[in-house]
């Protein structure tokens, strides 16, 4: 994370999946020169799939797995927010499991640019991002 953070003079955070729902913060480099930038801390908690993390998880899971999770999200908590049905969501899926990242707008902040990868590990293949 420090060497990602070095090179790219960007913010960088580590998720984790938490109750099928959330993505929990749990590290954050957030050394950055740029001017526009988030303010989330370690622990904080976002919806599944409003968070890039969340997308990049999710389109690794297995197919099981990520259609359990699909079926309890709820769209209608965030109306304003960019997605609007699981048909979209499960496009996104699809062009991140195709393209192996999420490269997108933020869908909880706007004007922030977000790049999301999956750590994939033998340990925890796709709880990570």
């Amino acid at each position: 994370m420090s060497k990602l953070n070095e090179d790219l003079n960007e913010v960088v955070n580590l998720g984790i999946l938490m109750n099928d729902e959330e993505i929990v913060y749990i590290d954050r480099i957030s050394k950055t020169s740029h001017i526009l930038t988030t303010n989330l801390q370690v622990g904080t908690r976002r919806p599944i799939h409003l968070s890039s993390i969340g997308k990049v998880i999710l389109a690794f899971l297995s197919e099981t797995e990520r259609k359990r999770i699909l079926g309890h999200i709820s769209f209608a908590k965030y109306p304003g927010k960019t997605l609007r049905n699981r048909g979209e969501l499960e496009e996104q899926i699809r062009t991140i499991r195709k393209l192996g990242y999420f490269a997108g707008k933020s869908e909880l902040v706007e004007g922030i640019f977000i790049l999301a990868v999956p750590l994939l590990t033998s340990a925890c293949p796709t709880m990570i991002a």
